[in-house]
């Protein structure tokens, strides 16, 4: 695993798939612990220090108190990701300027 920091604290990191050409590039912002549990859906440390996937950052109370399957809480919680994947996409990019693949749930996907 690869990993680059940017000015803003941000890790980088790029794996490749075990036994494929394939490489993943995702990028993680610092976790915050709190009474629910954590920030994140998604963890990993990184020497030593626990980081939140960027993408998986959880809804705010508000949000969260909206009534469930409403379709103002479904507008509001496809936003919240969706600002979120585009946020990733945009830290991968300034890490790797050169990358060109393809894009799902945060992530960016190569072929090398």
């Amino acid at each position: 695993m690869e990993t680059r920091e940017l000015d803003n604290g941000v890790k980088v990191v790029r794996y490749q798939i075990g036994g494929t050409n394939n490489f993943m590039y995702a990028a993680y912002e610092p976790y915050i612990q709190n009474g629910k549990g954590g920030s994140h859906s998604c963890t990993l440390t990184i020497n030593g220090k626990w980081f939140g996937k960027v993408g998986t950052l959880r809804p705010s109370p508000e949000l969260d108190a909206l009534p469930g399957m409403s379709p103002e809480r479904m507008e509001a919680v496809t936003g919240h990701y969706g600002n979120e994947r585009r946020k990733a996409y945009r830290y991968i990019r300034e890490a790797y300027p050169d990358i060109a693949g393809r894009m799902s749930c945060g992530d960016i996907m190569t072929v090398e």
